[in-house]
């Protein structure tokens, strides 16, 4: 982690303003920047970031064992997915994906950053590689299931189908995707079975 770097700041102090009642909710993954890294004496190395928010203080210090060399060794401190093109930094813009797996950073900060966002935007489902993970809305959500919606899914595992090696689905993560890729992997699967049988 180099000192520039935008990164999510474990901040045990600070309370969740969206749960500020609740005495168990202390402590927040906090978006920062990393502005310095140095020798903290004693065979420690001392990391100081500044955050993003004003949820609590302006900013943290930690000092870690000074053997902790990678991101995996510093449980307080992790790497956001930033956008390269907005070059890393405070001013960077977070990536937000539809599916998991392809986030450079995979970990509980990034995961939970990905869902809030993408829950903030009603959209609801988010893939992890094969498993479709499920945000409750707590409202309606109509034209998330009109029968548009589920025929744009049937169309795209239709086209998918015909070509399999050709076929792109762009479409965003939905219940309908799995529920079509089963059915058609169930009846492919018939399929096979009954040509087998004669």
């Amino acid at each position: 982690m180099e000192v520039g770097s935008a990164v999510w700041v474990f901040d045990a102090k600070a309370v969740d303003p969206e749960n500020h009642d609740d005495p168990e909710a202390c402590g927040v993954w906090r978006a920062a920047q990393l502005v310095a890294r140095a020798d903290g004496g004693d065979g420690q190395l001392l990391m100081e970031a500044e955050f993003d928010d004003d949820i609590a203080g302006a900013r943290w210090s930690h000092k870690f064992p000074g053997t902790s060399q990678g991101s995996a060794e510093f449980p307080l401190v992790k790497l956001r997915n930033v956008s390269t093109l907005s070059g890393g930094g405070r001013d960077s813009e977070d990536i937000i994906v539809d599916d998991l797996i392809t986030l450079t950073h995979l970990h509980e900060p990034a995961i939970l950053h990905n869902l809030a966002v993408r829950y903030g935007k009603d959209m609801i489902y988010t893939m992890t590689g094969p498993i479709l993970l499920a945000v409750n809305p707590f409202k309606r959500l109509p034209d998330l299931y009109s029968p548009t919606v589920l025929q744009s899914y049937h169309d795209a595992g239709a086209a998918a189908d015909v070509d399999p090696m050709n076929a792109k689905v762009s479409l965003p993560p939905h219940v309908y995707l799995l529920a079509d890729a089963a059915y058609r992997a169930m009846a492919r699967g018939l399929a096979t079975s009954a040509a087998a049988a004669r």
